[in-house]
């Protein structure tokens, strides 16, 4: 049995040097679709969910859901040509936690990913272990055909929950296509099994943000009920200021942190201090 379940974030591919980030991808011209200043690639999804539940509770307007659906998927196919403007432009950083972490990652850890790259992809490290993409992935030798380019638009999934309207919402049919488990990609995985059998369950990069905690509602409950087996949380991270981000973030899905922290040892590490921080090190030896 694992003994380590890792998370993986967009803050992961970031540390790395596959400078996919959010902000660079609002900032470009692949991103006509501007909500606010958006920073985070959850973003998009959360102002997605919060005009969904305007969109319920103001009349269900059909036209308006298939406006939203629209935008979905005309934002899907622009993240595919971003990928490929960014592909030729990644400088992986050797000197950097992440890479670390690949090159000290053992068999006895299993790895679900929330981000669309599958970073092997671009190291010189053997990948012994499989990630789990819970949303699609690209491929990287794909990058440069077009044709590919274009289709890989279906290959990742962009949407919503199903808990953020009242069920009878996602009778139109619009509305129903938004979420991510309704794409035709989407698969079942056992991480919500797998999270309660791990003795140490390591997040890095990863905001805890609202569209993904049904994910984790019942591993956070479990610590709290006292049914768990974990016993280390992990939370990586570039610096404290993120950690706090992540620590209100459970808040606001009524998981208090602080009572967490009292079951289990809850230990955030930031990439700012180096790869030979001590607290990274000391990491490392449970993976």
């Amino acid at each position: 049995m694992k003994k380590t379940l890792v998370i993986l974030g967009s803050g992961f591919d970031i540390d790395l040097g596959l400078n996919n980030s959010y902000s660079n991808f609002h900032n470009s011209h692949f991103n006509p679709f501007i909500f606010g200043n958006d920073k985070k690639w959850e973003d998009f999804e959360k102002t997605l969910r919060n005009e969904v539940k305007k969109w319920y509770y103001d009349g269900k307007n059909k036209q308006e859901a298939e406006e939203l659906y629209k935008l979905k998927e005309d934002f899907s196919k622009n993240i595919s040509w971003f990928f490929t403007y960014c592909s030729d432009k990644f400088e992986i950083n050797k000197e950097t936690c992440a890479y670390r972490f690949l090159e000290y990652i053992t068999e006895t850890s299993m790895i679900y990913s929330f981000n669309y790259t599958n970073p092997y992809e671009y190291v010189d490290i053997n990948q012994t272990n499989e990630i789990i993409h819970l949303h699609g992935r690209y491929y990287k030798d794909s990058f440069k055909k077009r044709r590919m380019v274009i289709s890989q638009g279906r290959n990742i999934i962009l949407g919503i929950d199903d808990n953020c309207i009242p069920k009878d919402g996602f009778n139109n049919h619009h509305i129903h296509a938004l979420v991510k488990k309704n794409h035709d990609i989407y698969k079942e995985t056992n991480i919500i099994k797998d999270l309660l059998n791990v003795e140490n369950v390591i997040f890095y990069g990863f905001s805890m943000s609202i569209v993904d905690f049904s994910y984790f509602e019942n591993f956070f409950s479990s610590i709290i009920d006292g049914t768990y087996n974990c016993k280390n949380i992990f939370y990586i991270t570039y610096n404290k200021d993120s950690y706090d981000d992540f620590c209100r973030n459970l808040l606001n899905v009524n998981v208090d942190y602080k009572v967490i922290a009292k079951k289990v040892s809850l230990n955030p590490i930031y990439t700012i201090n180096g790869r030979e921080d001590k607290e990274f090190i000391n990491m490392l030896r449970v993976i």
